[in-house]
């Protein structure tokens, strides 16, 4: 199925929001990182930035490393209210 491009890449595929982040912070990205795209990816940005306080864009910017705002505030947010390994969240 191809669409339009100024409508969007189309059918949203598995594994979007992860691959992004792995492109974006490095391999691997860092856990709390890993773990909102994976969110994302089960659900959607808009679900998971309403579960977790921030916007879709929001959380669309973090993942890519694009996000203007506090980082650590996002990375509290995440490690808050979705399962991130302990290891690695703050």
């Amino acid at each position: 199925m191809t669409k339009d491009p100024k409508f969007g890449p189309g059918p949203k595929v598995a594994g979007w929001h992860q691959a992004n982040a792995s492109t974006a912070w490095g391999q691997p990205p860092p856990a709390w990182i890993n773990a909102l795209a994976q969110a994302c990816d089960d659900s959607s940005l808009a679900r998971i930035g309403a579960k977790i306080g921030y916007s879709g864009a929001a959380l669309s910017q973090a993942i890519n490393h694009k996000y203007p705002g506090d980082m650590d505030a996002v990375r509290a947010a995440v490690c808050a209210h979705l399962v991130v390994p302990p290891k690695v969240a703050p």
